[in-house]
């Protein structure tokens, strides 16, 4: 119990009293979660088997939760990645479709990163101390990736409701990064 007052957490949610009758006398205990049986078996005597024992099985535990865990945000990670490139296909769509040529893209799609971050693109990328000729999008986390799913999602659909023409196509992206760059906390 003095481990989870340490770690500011109720012990009376990990260790439950309760009562039971053994033999007709009522006899006061505990009944144990898993994080108390885990705090009782880290802080035991290793030297007794039963504990070193249940040490190991807890810590095998551990690192398959931990496993699993690292997979999942991975999988999560990779397949908004994904999402991302296909948003990014879609506003260059309805960019092109919008009148956008060729030679602007470059600055269009830098104006979505100067709305977000507040800096270009090549900044960004130094920002980020990135390897020359690497994608920004492969060093981002799970979360900077939504961000700029939602960046370029609203931005396609943005053009593609508004009518957006030519000249202004660019001017369009880089309002939209800023809104979500405003709702994003750094």
């Amino acid at each position: 119990m003095g481990a989870c007052s340490r770690l500011g957490l109720d012990p009376t949610e990990a260790f439950v009293r309760e009562e039971i009758v053994q033999d007709g006398k009522a006899i006061k205990t505990y009944q144990l979660s898993r994080f108390a049986c885990l705090l009782v078996s880290m802080t035991a005597d290793s030297k007794k088997p039963e504990v070193a024992r249940a040490k190991t099985i807890l810590a095998a535990i551990a690192n398959t939760l931990i496993e699993q865990r690292i997979q999942s945000e991975d999988l999560a990670r990779l397949e908004t990645r994904e999402d991302l490139k296909f948003g990014e296909k879609a506003m260059t769509s309805a960019a092109k479709d919008g009148g956008l040529q060729n030679a602007e893209f470059g600055i269009f799609k830098d104006a979505g990163f100067r709305g977000m971050y507040n800096m270009s693109l090549r900044e960004l990328q130094h920002y980020k101390r990135l390897p020359n000729g690497k994608t920004l999008y492969d060093f981002m986390g799970l979360e900077e990736l939504a961000g700029n799913l939602f960046r370029v999602t609203q931005t396609a659909a943005r053009i593609r409701n508004k009518d957006v023409i030519r000249t202004t196509t660019t001017l369009k992206h880089c309002p939209t990064g800023r809104y979500r760059g405003s709702t994003h906390d750094d």
